[in-house]
């Protein structure tokens, strides 16, 4: 159903992986999309795809960003032949490579062409659509052109973000924001204020989606059983977590555990 290519060390940073999606291997309907998380860029280079997110279905833009968004969230296929390249951003990524931030792209698609020159927009999807190349050779292609709209320089708010997320995530997430505050020498209300500008999300809101997200990872894809990890964050309770299965499942985190992927897809998909 797709492929997953590992980045080269210049974009790793940025970037965790480009996928290629390709429906000659996919069954019909709707399936989760690989691997991206929190935000990414999207090209189809063959076809339209439509998305299904919470709130509603729509086709965005063939080259387009998302930025922080709402789960669960599915790709559906709209033809027979369609391949969509994707990279997936670490949590600085989209404010780094396009210079704005994360609230700007929040919870919604926007069209390549209103970030980066139109030409380059059409010159990417054009090489990335010749049919003699593998899919490998795509993927680099696609990395180079991340690389080539990567700056020099640094941003000091990304790096706070980006060392935040680096220490909440080696612990397990069992550590609060303000003990992260202190041990950085800074407040939790700069801290707040940073993540709001970089990725549009509280550090709660962010480190919450990141929790359910692993959940789901360890749970239906590692097929791991035990919740007791996420239990002992201080980002959420036992009540909290029962209630976002809920909300996004309609069942409870014990049930959602043992079906397949394909099963989960029609559970999240009757919430939509």
């Amino acid at each position: 159903m797709f492929s997953e290519f590992p980045v080269s060390k210049v974009s790793e940073r940025l970037v965790r992986a480009v996928m290629c999606l390709n429906s000659d291997e996919a069954p019909e309907g709707y399936f989760l999309t690989p691997a991206i998380r929190r935000s990414g860029i999207v090209v189809a280079v063959k076809n339209n795809v439509s998305i299904k997110t919470v709130e509603n279905e729509f086709i965005p833009p063939q080259a387009s960003f998302k930025g922080p968004y709402n789960i669960p969230y599915f790709f559906s296929y709209l033809g027979t032949s369609v391949t969509t390249f994707a990279t997936d951003l670490h949590p600085i990524g989209l404010h780094e490579i396009t210079k704005k931030s994360g609230a700007f792209f929040k919870n919604k698609y926007i069209d390549l062409k209103e970030v980066w020159p139109q030409e380059e927009i059409t010159d990417l999807v054009k090489a990335l659509s010749q049919e003699e190349l593998t899919l490998r050779e795509r993927a680099r292609i696609f990395d180079q052109f991340v690389i080539s709209k990567m700056s020099a320089e640094i941003s000091e708010k990304s790096v706070i973000v980006e060392t935040v997320d680096r220490l909440v995530k080696a612990r397990a997430y069992k550590v609060s924001i303000d003990e992260i505050a202190d041990e950085l020498i800074t407040s939790r209300k700069t801290l707040e204020r940073v993540f709001k500008e970089v990725l549009g999300l509280s550090p709660k809101q962010y480190f919450s989606v990141c929790i359910f997200e692993d959940m789901i990872r360890a749970h239906v894809i590692q097929k791991e059983n035990s919740m007791s990890d996420f239990l002992e964050s201080p980002f959420y309770d036992f009540s909290h977590i029962n209630k976002w299965f809920k909300k996004f499942t309609n069942t409870s985190p014990t049930n959602f555990a043992s079906h397949d992927m394909n099963v989960m897809a029609n559970i999240l998909s009757t919430k939509i």
